[in-house]
C-alpha cells in the first residue's frame, strides 16, 4: 500500500464507470474521513508519474473534498487501459451497490472501448448477463463483423439481434388485395402466390369476407399451363364479375350480359384498384420506417 498524492491521479471521466457520482455518498465519506475512519485504499493504475482510478472514485473526490493531500492506493502498472478494466467490474460485488444504470453505462463504454469483443468476454468485464450486452450493442451492418473471445481467437459474431419477422398489413387490406385480384380472374393459388401469403389465408380471408370467387377462377390440377386466348380471357372476365354481382345481390346465377370492351375496362379497374392498394401499402411502409 502506498499514500499517492491526489495532484497525481487522473480524473478521467472516460473511464468513470457510474451512471453519475453520489455527491451524498462522497459527502458521507468526506464527513466519517474528517472523524478519523480509515477506508480502504483505493486501486489505481499507474504509467510513468501519472495514476487513472480502477476503484475508489468516491472516495478520492471525498479526500479531494476535505483538502487531503494523499491517499491510501494500491498502485499496479498499466496506466488507463488497465484502470478501465478493472473499473467495469469494480463494485459488482462489493462498494456502493450499481444500479441499473450503472450497468449500462459499463457496457456502452467497454463496448466503445473494446468493439471488437466478444459479448460474452465483455459481459465477464462488467459484472453483467452477456445478453444485456447483445441488447446494448450496435446491429452490424454490412460484413459479419469477427469478435475476439476469451481465448484470444477471433471469430464470426453470431446474431444476437431477433430473427426479423415478416411484415403482416392490416386484415382489411389484405381483404381489398384478394377481392381485386379475384375479381380480375385469379385463383386462389395465383392470389396467394401474388400476394406472397400462404393459401390457406387466402381460403380463409375469402371464406370469412365472402369473396367473390368463381369456379372457374378455383384451381384445377393437372390443367396445361399456357397463355388464354382472348375469348378464354373474355370468358373468365364475364365469369369473375358475374361473381361479384351475385355477392352483392345484383344479379340471378346466368352470366351478365357484358360486352368484351366494357368487361375490359372493369377488369382494368379492379387492377387499377390493386396498384393503388399496393402503392399505398408501399408508402406507409417508406413513413412508418423513416
Amino acid at each position: 500500500m502506498h499514500e499517492v498524492k491526489l495532484a497525481s491521479i487522473e480524473l478521467d471521466a472516460s473511464i468513470q464507470c457510474r451512471a453519475a457520482i453520489d455527491t451524498a455518498t462522497v459527502n458521507e465519506y468526506a464527513e466519517r474521513m474528517t472523524a478519523g475512519v480509515q477506508f480502504p485504499p483505493v486501486v489505481l493504475f499507474s504509467a510513468g508519474s501519472r495514476n487513472w482510478i480502477g476503484d475508489g472514485w468516491h472516495r478520492v473526490l471525498s479526500a479531494s473534498q476535505i483538502g487531503a493531500l494523499s491517499i491510501a492506493a494500491e498502485v499496479h502498472d498499466g496506466g488507463r487501459a488497465a484502470a478501465l478494466k478493472h473499473a467495469l467490474g469494480a463494485n459488482a460485488t462489493h462498494g456502493h451497490k450499481r444500479t441499473n444504470a450503472d450497468k449500462r453505462r459499463c457496457v456502452e463504454i467497454a463496448l466503445r472501448e473494446f468493439p471488437n469483443m466478444s459479448n460474452r468476454v465483455i459481459a465477464e468485464m462488467c459484472g453483467v448477463d452477456h445478453k444485456t450486452v447483445a441488447d446494448a450493442r450496435p446491429v452490424p451492418t454490412g460484413e459479419i463483423p469477427q469478435f475476439i473471445g476469451k481465448d484470444g481467437k477471433r471469430r464470426p459474431a453470431k446474431c444476437d439481434a431477433p430473427p426479423r419477422q415478416p411484415e403482416r398489413l392490416p386484415a382489411e387490406v389484405r381483404v381489398e388485395q384478394i377481392s381485386a385480384l379475384a375479381s380480375s380472374g385469379h385463383n386462389v393459388e395465383q392470389i396467394a402466390s401474388e400476394l406472397q401469403i400462404g393459401r390457406q389465408q387466402v381460403s380463409k380471408l375469402i371464406d370469412a369476407h365472402r369473396i367473390p370467387i368463381t369456379p372457374h377462377a378455383r384451381p384445377t390440377h393437372g390443367a396445361k399451363s399456357g397463355k388464354l386466348s382472348a375469348d378464354r380471357v373474355y370468358e373468365e372476365t364475364v365469369n369473375a364479375l358475374t361473381g361479384i354481382a351475385q355477392g352483392l345481390n345484383l344479379a340471378r346465377s346466368r352470366p351478365l350480359t357484358i360486352g368484351k370492351e366494357a368487361a375490359s375496362a372493369l377488369l382494368a379497374e379492379a387492377r387499377a384498384s390493386l396498384t393503388s392498394i399496393n402503392a399505398m401499402v408501399k408508402k406507409l411502409k417508406e413513413i412508418a420506417s423513416a
